[in-house]
C-alpha cells in the first residue's frame, strides 16, 4: 500500500514550504502548512486537549477562541437580568445631598447639602426671621468637623437669590456671615457733580470750593 508522507524534520531546520505543502517538526510535534504569506501553524500537539486545536481555534494566538471573541451580546446564554451593586458607601466619596435639616447652623458640621425651611429665626443663621434655601457644608477631609483639627466652610443660598458664606478653622470661632451675591455690592446712590471737579472748564469758584 502506498503511503503519503509529508516533509519532516526538526523545527529549527523547517524550510519555507510550498503553498499547500505540509511540514511536521519531529522534535516539537507541530504541523505546518505552506501559504502565500509563509508557513502557517496548524496543530501544536502540546496544546491538544480533546478535539480543540489551538492552531485552528486561536489563530491569532491570544489565548482566546476566535469565535468567542466575536460573539454578539444577544448570543450569550444565561445572562443575569439585573446587576445589583455590591454593598458600598458613597458618604465618604461624594457630597451627601439629603442631610437632615438643623435648627442651629452651628450643628451643620458634616459635609453635604441640606434644605433649610423655617418660618421663624434659626440659631446662627445668616439673618433673623423666616429663612428658606439650601445649605452646603464642606470639610477639608470630607467628613465631619471635629472642632479640633479640621476646617469647615458653610455656603447658604436662600430662595430670594442671596448667597452667604462663613468658615471655621480647627477650634476657633465661626467667622461672621458674608454676603456673596452681586446685589450685596451695589453702589449707594450718590452724586459726583457736587463732590468732584467737573470735566469741563474750572472756574474760580471751583478752586475756592464755592
Amino acid at each position: 500500500m502506498a503511503k503519503i508522507r509529508i516533509r519532516r524534520g526538526i523545527e529549527s531546520k523547517l524550510p519555507l514550504l510550498d503553498e499547500g505543502e505540509f511540514g511536521f517538526t519531529t522534535d516539537t510535534k507541530k504541523l505546518y502548512i505552506g501559504t502565500s504569506s509563509g508557513n502557517q501553524l496548524l496543530i501544536n500537539t502540546s496544546d491538544v486537549s480533546g478535539d480543540m486545536f489551538k492552531g485552528i481555534y486561536d489563530t491569532n494566538n491570544d489565548g482566546k477562541v476566535d469565535w468567542a471573541e466575536k460573539v454578539d451580546w444577544s448570543g450569550i446564554q444565561n445572562k443575569p437580568s439585573t446587576y445589583p451593586p455590591s454593598t458600598h458607601d458613597h458618604n465618604t466619596v461624594y457630597i451627601q445631598k439629603s442631610l437632615s435639616s438643623v435648627s442651629d447652623f452651628n450643628n451643620a458640621l458634616t459635609e453635604g447639602e441640606m434644605s433649610i425651611g423655617s418660618s421663624t429665626s434659626l440659631a446662627n443663621a445668616p439673618y433673623t426671621g423666616s429663612i428658606y434655601g439650601k445649605l452646603r457644608i464642606y470639610v477639608n477631609d470630607g467628613g465631619t468637623h471635629n472642632n479640633l483639627s479640621n476646617w469647615i466652610w458653610q455656603y447658604f443660598d436662600d430662595t430670594s437669590g442671596k448667597q452667604y458664606f462663613r468658615n471655621k478653622t480647627n477650634s476657633s470661632a465661626w467667622s461672621a456671615w458674608v454676603r456673596l451675591d452681586a446685589s450685596a455690592f451695589a453702589s449707594a446712590s450718590h452724586n459726583h457733580d457736587t463732590s468732584y471737579l467737573t470735566k469741563g472748564g474750572v472756574t474760580w469758584n471751583n478752586l475756592k470750593g464755592v
